[in-house]
């Protein structure tokens, strides 16, 4: 899946942050490999921005009462954390 709304000429830990809040350590490690390299200051930004999102839509889930959508951030969070 390639999801196109954050693309753009910018700062590539907006589009790295799906490597910490979709993917689990293996994977991750796959998907990174095939990006290429990135230094250690993108990929801190990009596992922040991953944080802060999971975190803004785990609040809204529960928000909402969707345990489907909150447990997903949870796992999104799970993720981060093993990084």
């Amino acid at each position: 899946m390639i999801d196109w709304g954050d693309v753009h000429i910018g700062d590539p830990a907006v589009d790295l942050a799906i490597a910490w809040g979709l993917f689990d350590p293996d994977g991750r490690k796959v998907f990174l490999a095939a990006y290429g390299q990135v230094d250690s200051q993108t990929l801190a930004a990009a596992r922040f921005r991953a944080t802060q999102h999971a975190l803004v839509i785990a609040l809204y889930a529960k928000e909402i009462a969707d345990a489907d959508l909150l447990r997903e951030q949870q796992l999104a969070l799970r993720n981060i954390e093993l990084a």
